[in-house]
């Protein structure tokens, strides 16, 4: 859903030319409220993008992966958010250095209860024993 930049800008030009002939005193005040409004609709408008143009795929070795900053695993932000964070006093280490492991090693199944954090070395011991 685009929006024509060229009628913004047009009918941004015209409150800024009312601004000047009509209310002079007050120009400072209506700039600024109208620069506040803009960055409103600006944010709100990358928000809802954001949510929308969420991308979800499974990649080559098998795990589903979306568009997320932190990282693009899926089961990596499920576990960040809904493990790491709130256990953080059993987690010493930052995130980065922990890997996920799945607990019925199906890597399409992100459900929480399904999933566990390890150190690699703790991780590479479990599926040895496997």
């Amino acid at each position: 859903m685009k929006r024509n930049n060229k009628w913004t800008l047009y009918v941004l030009l015209a409150i800024i030319f009312l601004a000047l002939t009509i209310y002079a005193p007050y120009l400072l005040i209506i700039l600024l409220i109208i620069i506040i409004v803009l960055i409103f609709i600006r944010s709100r408008k990358y928000n809802a993008d954001a949510l929308n143009d969420k991308t979800e795929y499974i990649d080559a070795n098998g795990y589903n992966r979306d568009t997320i900053k932190h990282s693009n695993l899926t089961h990596r932000n499920i576990a960040y958010y809904s493990i790491y964070l709130k256990h953080k006093d059993k987690y010493p280490l930052p995130f980065r250095m922990y890997q996920v492991h799945h607990k019925d090693h199906n890597k399409l199944n992100n459900n929480v209860e399904n999933l566990e954090i390890f150190t690699k070395e703790e991780h590479q011991a479990i599926h040895k024993k496997r």
